[in-house]
């Protein structure tokens, strides 16, 4: 029943994993390579960006992974000897795969979506220290995962069994503990940075002027992946404080435990982040907005101020440098810009400040006679 557990859980977990590479594999050719076949990558930055980091780095995570899964299914053992091949799946897996290049990775994106709101300073009065602390407090956590893994992969070649490890082992409990602390923290930092994002934007000057519907869509597109990526967060941590709670119990791991515990925190984010690069890029490709890369200042017309904030948490200092999901575009180009003209894209030889403020252009256009 064991073994039969065992090899379902592979052949899913490395069907899964195998996807995700495989669609990393295509984000990064086509921002690599892309640029032979058209003439639009103009727009996008060149060489190594954050971006394309998060990318490589869920490449290699998926990478990882999916080696561990192809040994659990015995598709590709990695060591002939049956308990060295267990520790080094397990070291692949659940320490190097799960622990340490997940949280890297799904950090970095945190980080990118803190930095984007902080460079979006529509409130003078906005706490800017708090864009400092929080990304501060990942990286600090991403420090202390990274030391604590090489410590317990140098006490697991102590134990002839990785049962024995996992139920005696005082360092293993201490990762366990860490590791659901660490992701309690990113899934509330998480959170943080969705209640941050819409104070951001009801603070615009001209938010009110627009339609509930419209509003609500915008909101929604830039904040839903950001919300089911800390409850998949919180939701791992959960787990792993269960698994702190019973760690001296051996229990039966069933194929349900690992869809919960392991596989919805880990694909439904990946999937989620990359469904956003991928949106973000047919909308950069699209629309050809001007940004302000000075920042955005306290004072100036109302029609300037929401197009600059649009233009930066929407497409950050360049294409590759912001992570925000962008509305769709029947929203960005169609119902924002024609009700309210002031809200259009401006064309590349337009000036981004505009010599003279029309106050009758921020009153929505009556419909119909």
């Amino acid at each position: 029943m064991v073994i039969d557990t065992q090899r379902t859980v592979g052949i899913i977990g490395l069907s899964f994993t195998l996807a995700l590479w495989s669609v990393a594999t295509w984000r990064l050719l086509y921002q690599y390579f892309g640029c032979c076949v058209t003439r639009e990558f103009e727009h996008f930055a060149q060489g190594i960006t954050e971006r394309r980091v998060i990318h490589i780095l869920l490449w290699i995570t998926m990478l990882v992974e999916a080696l561990a899964y192809a040994d659990l299914c015995n598709l590709i053992p990695l060591s002939e000897d049956e308990a060295t091949r267990k520790k080094v799946g397990y070291i692949l897996l659940n320490i190097v795969g799960q622990s340490v290049a997940e949280f890297i990775t799904f950090s970095t994106v945190t980080h990118m979506w803190f930095r984007t709101l902080s460079r979006v300073r529509v409130r003078a009065s906005e706490e800017q220290r708090m864009f400092r602390l929080f990304p501060g407090l990942l990286l600090m956590t991403v420090i202390i995962i990274v030391v604590h893994s090489v410590w317990e992969i140098v006490d697991l070649w102590h134990y002839n069994e990785i049962i024995q490890f996992r139920l005696t082992s005082k360092v293993h409990c201490t990762q366990i503990l860490i590791q659901g602390l660490a992701w309690a923290l990113h899934g509330i930092l998480v959170i943080t940075c969705v209640g941050m994002t819409y104070r951001q934007i009801v603070a615009l000057p001209t938010i009110s002027q627009i339609a509930q519907r419209t509003k609500a869509t915008i909101i929604a597109s830039v904040e839903i992946p950001m919300i089911i990526c800390g409850i998949c967060y919180l939701l791992r941590s959960i787990f792993l404080f269960t698994d702190f709670a019973s760690h001296n119990h051996e229990k039966e791991i069933s194929v349900g435990y690992w869809v919960w515990s392991t596989w919805v925190p880990t694909f439904v984010p990946a999937i989620m982040l990359l469904y956003t690069a991928r949106k973000r890029d047919r909308h950069v490709l699209g629309t050809h907005d001007v940004f302000d890369p000075s920042g955005l200042p306290p004072t100036g017309p109302p029609e300037d101020v929401f197009l600059r904030f649009r233009n930066r948490i929407f497409s950050g200092d360049g294409a590759d440098e912001s992570f925000m999901s962008p509305p769709p575009v029947g929203v960005a180009t169609e119902a924002v810009n024609n009700e309210y003209p002031m809200f259009r894209p401006l064309s590349l030889d337009e000036p981004l400040l505009s010599p003279q403020f029309d106050a009758e252009a921020c009153q929505k256009p009556e419909t119909g006679s």
